[in-house]
């Protein structure tokens, strides 16, 4: 539960985060590129995060990782097909 959880308040926070630096020209050129580079150190941390919140030995990180991301990535899916200018691209 606790993955579950983590997975929905940083798909949360991140959908913020996006909403906010799009007009800020972070989905074009160099924007783009800068935010594909940054988000594997940003992730990283997160992932580290996980593994202390949920209590997970190094050989559950995977699964926990798994959890966590397929929580969000479901969110995603469900807020995009009801919210399509959720990231503030035109619909």
């Amino acid at each position: 539960m606790t993955l579950v959880v983590l997975g929905a308040v940083l798909w949360f926070l991140a959908a913020v985060l996006l909403r906010f630096v799009g007009p800020m020209g972070a989905f074009d050129g160099v924007g783009l590129i800068a935010l594909y580079v940054l988000t594997v150190p940003g992730t990283f941390p997160l992932i580290l995060l996980a593994q202390r919140l949920a209590k997970l030995g190094r050989d559950q990180i995977a699964i926990g990782v798994t959890v966590a991301t397929a929580t969000a990535a479901l969110l995603d899916g469900l807020a995009l097909s009801q919210f399509p200018t959720l990231y503030g691209a035109d619909a």
